[in-house]
């Protein structure tokens, strides 16, 4: 979504039915108290950590990684670059061409143009366990996807832990407007919650074009 032309935001929205990882919690949004009754409303919100547009932290996958709680909160943000992998189901190392050392690496599968109320998640486009070596060896500030995870459905963790045990923060499902930011110059801002021994927090992301 385009505000005034400058911002593109890149936030899957948070609501009832939404798309969640399979072995994760059912998101839900419940009318705790309502307007007609207590005068008031409060929504009260179930959600798993990594469900939405959401950030990993090394804990995720480290035994002795630290919590999000204790991240840099501009650790995910900076200046970016879009990769445009839609053709890719598995994201392979050579296509790593571009100068990419301390920049937000974003890459567009297509993978979240599926989400929808209801999708099931079952298949979606990932990285390469040599791309993420490749990625540590490049050195990006933080990496990103639109896709639910940098790993495949159910292909182990070695891409989370080549990743974070190298400092390098993982973004994932990201909204499929970052094909809107293929070719564009843009700072990417990516905020999440200070959540005590997190492993993960839901995110709001978000493009300001140049």
């Amino acid at each position: 979504m385009y505000i005034e032309g400058k911002i593109v935001d890149l936030t899957e929205r948070i609501e009832e039915g939404m798309p969640f990882y399979p072995s994760d919690p059912r998101p839900e949004l419940i009318q705790f108290k309502s307007l007609d009754i207590d005068g008031y409303n409060v929504k009260q919100i179930v959600i798993g950590t990594h469900s939405g547009t959401h950030v990993d932290a090394p804990i995720h996958a480290l035994k002795n990684g630290i919590g999000i709680d204790k991240m840099d909160p501009m650790a995910c943000s900076g200046e970016a670059e879009v990769l445009d992998v839609s053709y890719e189901r598995e994201v392979k190392p050579d296509l790593l061409t571009k100068d990419l050392r301390g920049k937000v690496v974003l890459f567009y599968t297509g993978s979240n143009d599926e989400w929808k109320p209801g999708w099931s998640m079952s298949s979606f486009s990932y990285l390469g366990v040599e791309t993420a070596k490749r990625l540590v060896s490049i050195g990006p500030r933080a990496i990103g996807i639109d896709s639910p995870s940098v790993e495949g459905p159910y292909t182990g963790r070695d891409v989370h832990t080549a990743l974070l045990t190298n400092g390098i923060p993982i973004v994932e499902n990201i909204s499929g407007s970052l094909k809107a930011l293929l070719g564009k110059d843009f700072y990417f801002l990516c905020l999440f919650l200070p959540i005590k021994d997190g492993d993960g927090s839901p995110a709001r992301a978000m493009a300001f074009l140049r």
